[in-house]
């Protein structure tokens, strides 16, 4: 388990929340919310050509598709092989 040591700028900014209103911590909320999700451009481009050349993939027949369903009921299928559930559910 990693343990935290907690810096006293982050004691300092924990007892000054306390201190503040509802309104002003749902305000701090969203701005550490919006800070957290921030992607770095090239990663985001790197996933957004990917996601495209997946696409055209597709669109090309190179790939084939593979519906949902089958993918989750192979994927059940196989959790209880490892468990040792037969398919009727039975062990």
């Amino acid at each position: 388990m990693k343990v935290i040591v907690m810096s006293a700028q982050l004691e300092q900014a924990r007892k000054a929340l306390k201190e503040l209103s509802a309104d002003e911590k749902e305000l701090l909320y969203f701005e550490f919310l919006e800070d957290m999700e921030k992607i770095d451009p090239e990663i985001e481009k790197a996933w957004l050509d990917e996601a495209e050349r997946r696409l055209n993939d597709i669109k090309s027949g190179k790939v084939k598709t593979i519906p949902a369903e089958k993918v989750f009921a192979d994927a059940r299928r196989m959790l209880n092989e490892r468990r040792g559930i037969s398919s009727s559910g039975k062990s």
